[in-house]
Formats: structure tokens, C-alpha cells, sequence
């Protein structure tokens, strides 16, 4: 919750600068990609967060989990 608050401000620049004309506040959408490593006593562990992470499909791993995502 704190990465979310604390990347909103950029999030809403971003909206406003692609959106300047919306009223309503709901034309679009951020994906953000969360990098979570998870050790083995599975506790997860945020590593970091992309603002525009790929959807590039090159290994059959990619393809398991991004096709369904997009």
C-alpha cells in the first residue's frame, strides 16, 4: 500500500497530462509491474516496481504468465 501512495502523485500527473479533458477521472488505466522475490520460508520480499513493464513474450514462462494477464 505504502509503494502505491507513494507513486500516486506521478500516476495522477501522468493521467492529467494524457487525459487533460476527463472529468470523471475513469478513461485509463496503469499497469504496474511488481518484482517480488519469495525466499523459502516464503515470506515475499518487495524488490522493485515498473512503471511500464514489458509484455514481451520471448520465453515459454513469459507466455504462461503474461498471455493471461493481457
Amino acid at each position: 500500500m505504502k509503494t502505491l501512495i507513494s507513486i500516486q502523485p506521478d500516476l495522477m500527473h501522468n493521467y492529467r497530462t494524457c487525459q487533460p479533458s476527463d472529468l470523471e477521472g475513469d478513461m485509463c488505466f496503469e499497469i504496474l509491474g511488481f518484482d517480488i522475490y519469495i525466499d523459502s520460508k516464503c515470506r515475499p520480499w518487495l524488490l522493485e516496481v515498473n512503471l511500464a513493464p514489458s509484455f514481451e513474450c520471448g520465453e515459454e514462462i513469459d507466455k504462461t504468465l503474461k498471455y493471461p494477464l493481457i
